[in-house]
């Protein structure tokens, strides 16, 4: 049986590519949940942004995205792990179409 989502990572940096596997795993498992709710085909972006303090660290502000047709869904979180900022980010957005697709 074909996918039918489509998963696309904008922003991250060459140290960060360490967790893109990681990232890609539970990303994908999130719109397998998704894709499970929507009759269409989605794409799922995740844009990840870092903002640098003066101490060395990054802050990691992730904003991910559901496009399908008749649905356009959003949720951002920050955090200074980027895994921990991304698993939130995928909550709220799961949380986001269930309440969605609830109203309808």
């Amino acid at each position: 049986m074909p996918e039918k989502w489509e998963l696309q990572f904008v922003g991250l940096s060459r140290e960060d590519e360490i967790d893109k596997s990681a990232a890609e795993t539970m990303a994908g498992n999130s719109a397998e949940k998704i894709s499970a709710l929507i009759p269409n085909n989605l794409k799922l972006t995740v844009h990840v942004k870092t903002s640098s303090r003066t101490d060395g660290r990054k802050k990691y502000h992730v904003t991910s995205r559901v496009n399908s047709p008749g649905l356009f869904l959003e949720a951002k979180e920050e955090g200074w792990i980027f895994i921990q900022a991304l698993e939130k980010s995928m909550k709220v957005l799961l949380a986001e179409v269930k309440k969605k697709l609830r109203k309808t």
